[in-house]
């Protein structure tokens, strides 16, 4: 725009001036394809400025008047965002505006009700200035667009089936040792879990002890997670396609023969479409491993002694008689 803002007031107030030039800009829906119900829909509206002249972006930081849609009757849709095209962006001693010329489309994305059926006829009138070096003339008009809506399949492809399954396992351990145990997530491709750190709005995968027969949990190893970047701000730590956690336990120094832990978990398992709360408990048996006593020594020296002191000792304790030392004087 390359006239003063008094001008352009005076243009937009004069509806003679469309009479007098004959011009106008014209605006067409264009309706493409058939809306599914639950989905959304785009309906795009074209305008077409006379040549030589130019609209202005809804964005408009100048004095000029953006084109303006106005929706009268949207038959259940609801409005979920509006696209534009990028404008010619045009700086004078005046101001800064944001230009449209030619044909050119603004996009609408309406929500689709998932009761909605037949045909949705949408009305709408436009306002727009458009100018020329010289000044500027106003259009009016309305529009009506029919989007027709698909019919539901008659046999729905069925929902995709989670399958989940959640396996407690441990190695055999020592007594006054560590113990290992590992759970094990498994569920259909697709589909993810958590971090127990996720920066996210998904959540990590918990796990309550119900019996632990002595042990004492000391650590809980998580596998690296994938990084899923939903949005500029949005991300998720998740692990596709399956997980195995690792818990360390201390085992109790008198424990013996097998250790029972039991456990509830409570996990979320997501995919692109929504996210399933898994419960149920999990339990394993800890073997702990025998530890061999020494082998007794009954050994003697040329001079009659045991080699084995422990084994000597225990001897003259058993036949209550003194123990012989040897020369060395060890004892």
């Amino acid at each position: 725009m390359r006239i003063a803002a008094c001008l352009l007031l005076l243009a937009a107030l004069s509806p003679a001036l469309v009479a007098q030039e004959g011009l106008t800009v014209s605006v067409e829906p264009v309706v493409e394809g058939q809306a599914e119900p639950g989905k959304e829909y785009t309906l795009k509206l074209r305008f077409t400025v006379p040549e030589g002249y130019h609209a202005y972006h809804k964005d408009n930081p100048g004095y000029s008047k953006p084109v303006t849609v106005t929706w009268t009757e949207l038959a259940g849709l609801k409005l979920v965002k509006e696209t534009w095209p990028e404008p010619h962006k045009h700086v004078d001693e005046f101001s800064e505006e944001w230009e449209l010329d030619g044909t050119f489309d603004i996009a609408y994305t309406f929500a689709v009700p998932a009761d909605a059926t037949g045909s949705l006829a949408l009305t709408g009138k436009h306002d727009t200035q458009f100018c020329d070096a010289d000044g500027c003339l106003q259009a009016e008009g309305e529009f009506t667009a029919v989007i027709t809506v698909a019919a539901p399949s008659a046999e729905p492809a069925p929902a995709e089936e989670l399958k989940f399954t959640a396996t407690l396992s441990a190695e055999p351990a020592k007594a006054g040792g560590l113990a290992t145990v590992k759970l094990k997530l498994e569920y259909s491709k697709g589909f993810h879990t958590y971090h127990k750190d996720n920066p996210g709005f998904g959540l990590a995968p918990k796990v309550e002890w119900t019996e632990t027969s002595g042990l004492k949990l000391k650590d809980t190893s998580w596998p690296e997670p994938v990084t899923h970047t939903v949005d500029e701000d949005w991300i998720e730590w998740e692990y596709p396609d399956g997980v195995t956690l690792t818990y360390s336990f201390e085992v109790p120094a008198d424990a013996k023969g097998e250790l029972s832990l039991k456990g509830k978990y409570e996990i979320q398992v997501c995919d692109e479409n929504g996210c399933f709360d898994k419960k149920g408990e999990i339990s394993t048996t800890i073997k702990l491993e025998t530890v061999a006593a020494p082998e007794e020594n009954s050994t003697k020296d040329a001079h009659g002694f045991y080699v084995d002191f422990d084994y000597a000792l225990a001897q003259a304790k058993a036949e209550n008689k003194p123990l012989l030392v040897d020369f060395n004087g060890r004892y």
